[in-house]
């Protein structure tokens, strides 16, 4: 297929600006290739988004009944979508949940792209799926608050520009606490390393909200501060 492949985010805007009134589903063909057919979806009329994936025969696993996601529809049936007779639709619940789930579908069509039968596409899906579930447990549909990107923002930042070349990319990764609200961001063998992120480029104070922050026991502790300048579509450290 060359360089012809579309992108899903692309695609949802697409869709959505050919909807019109009326009952249905409006869909697109998404060019990748993969062991099963996949669709965008605009359901009509509630706008909800959806991904439809067509299969040679039902999956082993049923996805209706194993996929338990917050705001997401799962349905099964035996009619065709294109050339495949056995259709998975995942949808949103609710159109204020389209953005996410554009997120999402972009996710799943990669990791079903990467696939090489339908078997192992259905099973993929499944353990994207609740990685997913996790994921919305923790964050919730609406994601990140501000606060919350811009400290995880500080912390890459100095995984990517401090850590990894000093100890290389496999410690610094494993290094990082916090996904799992660790004492401090990083932890090593004998060091740590607090990082406090601010929206001020040359900041005077930060905020220590547990004592735990700054005690590395008899190990070395290191506190970064960054500041950021946010600025449309990047951010200067």
């Amino acid at each position: 297929m060359g360089d012809r492949r579309l992108t899903p985010k692309l695609d949802w805007v697409r869709l959505e600006g050919d909807a019109i009134a009326g009952a249905g589903h409006l869909r697109q063909k998404v060019a990748v290739d993969a062991p099963v057919d996949i669709y965008l979806a605009i359901e009509r009329p509630s706008g909800s988004r959806v991904l439809a994936l067509g299969f040679e025969q039902p999956p082993r696993n049923s996805l209706a009944e194993t996929v338990k996601l917050r705001g997401l529809r799962v349905s099964e049936a035996p009619f065709a979508m294109g050339h495949k007779p056995w259709t998975v639709s995942i949808a949103t619940s609710r159109t204020d949940d389209n953005q996410m789930f554009g997120e999402l579908a972009d996710d799943l069509v990669s990791v079903i792209a990467a696939t090489s039968s339908g078997d192992e596409a259905s099973d993929a899906l499944a353990a994207r799926l609740e990685c997913w579930h996790r994921f919305l447990d923790h964050a919730g549909s609406a994601g990140l608050s501000a606060e919350a990107q811009v400290g995880l923002y500080g912390e890459l930042w100095c995984m990517r520009d401090l850590l990894v070349p000093a100890i290389a990319i496999g410690d610094a990764v494993m290094s990082w606490q916090g996904p799992d609200g660790g004492p401090q961001d990083f932890q090593g063998s004998g060091w740590a390393v607090e990082v406090k992120t601010t929206r001020q480029l040359a900041p005077t104070v930060v905020r220590v909200s547990n004592e735990r922050q700054l005690d590395a026991g008899d190990g070395f502790l290191a506190l970064i501060i960054v500041g950021i300048e946010e600025r449309i579509g990047s951010a200067h450290v």
